[in-house]
């Protein structure tokens, strides 16, 4: 990378692919090997610049493809050494279940607040059916609400 191999031309990038003679043809571009010169300026996109910046100085600059950046992470969690990554591994694992736990406490306020809405719709109809009449008894096997609970709907019912 830091060596001028190439000092016929000034390209900052060479491509080499397998090559069979014999029969004329690429090797299925299973394999490409590729050169990229640090000392050479001739950059022909944007990304081989992103590419050399990276290069020179060991980060990822802001407008750097996700590629780069996700490559400049890998590069730096393998240079950790065992104790760091072991760290790293207990925080993400920390992380994820600290996750799980917001999940699913989302999920059980989501399943009390439909319990309560529908306990709630319980009572209204409770509340209706005592004001047309209906005996609690009856009341209480069509809503499935306690008869001790559905005798207090009903006095409140009758007091207002």
């Amino acid at each position: 990378m830091g060596y001028n191999l190439f000092e016929d031309d000034d390209d900052t990038l060479r491509i080499f692919e397998l090559y069979d003679p014999k029969r004329r043809k690429k090797f299925k571009e299973l394999l490409r090997i590729g050169f990229f010169e640090l000392g050479k300026t001739n950059i022909e996109t944007v990304n081989q610049k992103h590419w050399r910046d990276y290069f020179n100085t060991g980060e990822a600059g802001l407008g750097a493809p996700a590629y780069i950046k996700k490559a400049s992470q890998i590069i730096e969690y393998v240079n950790l050494s065992e104790e760091e990554r072991n760290v790293m591994t207990a925080l993400e694992r920390l992380e994820a279940n600290d996750q799980a736990e917001r999940e699913y406490l989302v999920m059980e306020s989501k399943a009390i607040g439909e319990a309560m809405g529908k306990e709630k719709e319980k009572i209204e109809i409770a509340k209706s059916m005592l004001e047309d009449g209906f005996p609690p008894e009856t009341v209480a096997k069509h809503t499935k609400l306690f008869l001790d609970y559905v005798m207090t709907i009903y006095k409140s019912v009758k007091e207002g």
